[in-house]
């Protein structure tokens, strides 16, 4: 059983992602007697975590991770992929998450821009 924070840091990614993949149900959470917040269940997060290292080996990246890399915030990189500096996909319908290349990351840094966002059905 881990704590919010703790789920956090093991997934790397921020607490309050961590409340949306439980509103999700991606997370098992409980409360339980006399521990202030919520625990994860190892089991859900070990799933979860399993996900987050299948991507890895995608070259996508979630905003979060960019936005860890670049030192800003996700709604920073976000508003770069809307500007068009950042190229991103979603894989799946219109609810699917956006995931950004590796390639465009670091195309990104290296100052080359790219043009509007792409829908991958």
């Amino acid at each position: 059983m881990a704590s919010i924070r703790e789920s956090a840091a093991s997934l790397q990614v921020s607490p309050e992602s961590v409340y949306r993949h439980i509103a999700a149900g991606r997370l098992e959470a409980t409360r339980k007697p006399g521990v202030r917040g919520m625990i994860v269940s190892d089991e859900s997060l070990a799933a979860l975590q399993n996900g987050y290292e299948r991507n890895a080996g995608t070259g996508l990246l979630s905003t979060g991770q960019v936005a860890r890399q670049l030192g800003v915030s996700a709604e920073t990189v976000r508003q770069l992929i809307r500007d068009g500096k950042l190229k991103a996909n979603k894989y799946g319908d219109h609810n699917s998450p956006l995931r950004i290349p590796v390639e465009s990351l670091e195309e990104f840094k290296n100052g080359t821009m790219y043009a509007a966002t792409e829908v991958v059905a």
